[in-house]
C-alpha cells in the first residue's frame, strides 16, 4: 500500500471553535479522548514514521480531532519525536486563535517549534472578513482575532503560512469571492492557499453537524465555476493522486482540494494517520481502516 500524506493527531476532541459543520465532529472518534490528550506510545509512533519514510513522504502534518494548540506541550513532544526522521516540511493545521491570543501558546512555544522543524502554519478560515470568521468560529466572542497580525507574527517567527479556506455558501462560493480572498492573501504575502468545500462523510456520528454541512455545501455548479476559473487563469503546477490541483494564479499558490477525497487507486491511500496512544489508520471516515492498534492491555502500562 502506498500513502501520500502523513497526518499526526494531537490533543483530544476539545476545541475552542464552534464550527457548525465540523468534519472532525462527524467522523468517528477513533478512541480519541473527549477532554485530555493521551500519552503517545513512542514505539507505535516510530512505526508510523517508518511507514512514512518507506513511502518517501516529505511532509508530516500535525492536526487534531479538536484543536491541537490547546495542548502545546504535546505539539512540542511530537516535534521532538519527529527529529530523527528529518522531514523537510512539518506543518500544523490550526484555527490559529490560541496562537493569536498567545494563551496557552507562547512566544517560547513558537520559537521552540520553529527550532524543532515546524515549517508551515495552516490557518483555517472561511473568509478574509473578520466578522464572517467570528460568526463561524467564535460566535460567543465579541471579536475575531486580528488575522493580519497573526500572519505577520507567524512570518516574523519564520513560519510559512497556508490559509486553509473552507468554501461555503454565502462566503467564498464563486470565482469572484475566491479572487477577493486571494487578493487578501497576496497583500499579506501568504505563501499558500488550500481551498476546499464544506464536506461531509458517508455517515455522520452527529446529525446536527451533518445537516449544517448539507446546508452550507456548494452546489455542483458553483464548484464547476470555481474550478473553471482556476483552469482558465492559472498554470497547473501539480495534480495530486486524489484529484487535487495546485495552481499558480497571478503569482499566488492555490490548491483546490477536498478534505475527505480518497485515492481512486485501490492500492493507494491518500493518508497515513497516527492517533495516540498507538493507532495507525488510513481513513478519517471508517473506523475499521486500521493497520495497527496498540492493544488495550498494553495501554494500561502507559500513563494516560
Amino acid at each position: 500500500m502506498k500513502y501520500h500524506t502523513f497526518c499526526i493527531v494531537a490533543g483530544s476532541l476539545a476545541c475552542n471553535a464552534r464550527c457548525a459543520w465540523c468534519v472532525a465532529g462527524m467522523t468517528p472518534k477513533n478512541q480519541v479522548s473527549d477532554a485530555k490528550a493521551p500519552e503517545i506510545d513512542v514505539d507505535s509512533f516510530q512505526r508510523a514514521c517508518r511507514i512514512a519514510e518507506m513511502n518517501n513522504l516529505d511532509t508530516a502534518r500535525i492536526t487534531s480531532k479538536g484543536e491541537p494548540t490547546i495542548f502545546p506541550e504535546q505539539v512540542t513532544q511530537y516535534l521532538q519525536l519527529l527529529q530523527p526522521w528529518r522531514f523537510p516540511f512539518i506543518e500544523m493545521q490550526t484555527n490559529g486563535i490560541l496562537i493569536a491570543k498567545r494563551k496557552p501558546v507562547t512566544d517560547e512555544h513558537l520559537r521552540t517549534w520553529r527550532k524543532l522543524g515546524l515549517t508551515h502554519m495552516c490557518i483555517s478560515v472561511v473568509s478574509s472578513d473578520p466578522e464572517r470568521n467570528r460568526l463561524n468560529y467564535t460566535p460567543r466572542e465579541k471579536q475575531y482575532i486580528d488575522l493580519r497580525k497573526l500572519i505577520d507574527d507567524l512570518h516574523a517567527f519564520g513560519f510559512n503560512v497556508r490559509m486553509t479556506l473552507i468554501m461555503q455558501r454565502g462566503d467564498v462560493d464563486s470565482p469572484e469571492s475566491l479572487k477577493q480572498f486571494m487578493a487578501f492573501c497576496r497583500t499579506h504575502r501568504v505563501e499558500q492557499i488550500t481551498a476546499l468545500p464544506v464536506n461531509k462523510p458517508t455517515a455522520s456520528r452527529d446529525g446536527k453537524l451533518y445537516d449544517a454541512a448539507v446546508k452550507a455545501a456548494l452546489s455542483d455548479e458553483q464548484l464547476r465555476e470555481i474550478h473553471a476559473f482556476a483552469d482558465k487563469h492559472g498554470a497547473v503546477i501539480a495534480t495530486l493522486p486524489w484529484g487535487a490541483k495546485i495552481y499558480d494564479i497571478g503569482g499566488q499558490n492555490l490548491c483546490l482540494s477536498s478534505c475527505l477525497t480518497v485515492s481512486p487507486d485501490a492500492n493507494e491511500s491518500r493518508q497515513l494517520i497516527f492517533l495516540p496512544p498507538g493507532r495507525i489508520t488510513t481513513d478519517w471516515q471508517y473506523e475499521g481502516a486500521v493497520i495497527y492498534d496498540l492493544p488495550k492491555a498494553a495501554q494500561k502500562v502507559i500513563k494516560i
